[in-house]
């Protein structure tokens, strides 16, 4: 599980139910603002979310054999 907060309104404005295990990393892409990428599972998925649809994950992308540490969306 995974919360966003907004620290101007000190509100919570997504919670993800990405995973049973801990997250260590997570990411806002550059172009969409809305969509924020989520990993750190042993499993190596990362768990892409659009903060418009709170209740639900876009996307898990299963990429890696291994625990990912580091996210960055592509510049474009």
């Amino acid at each position: 599980m995974f919360k966003v907060w907004d620290v101007r309104t000190k509100n919570c404005v997504l919670t993800g139910e990405g995973s049973e295990g801990e997250l260590n990393t997570a990411v806002f892409n550059n172009v969409n603002p809305e969509l924020i990428a989520v990993a750190g599972e042993e499993d190596g998925t990362i768990g892409v979310w659009d903060m418009r649809m709170a209740d639900m994950v876009l996307n898990d992308l299963q990429h890696h054999n291994k625990q990912v540490t580091v996210l960055e969306w592509h510049p474009n």
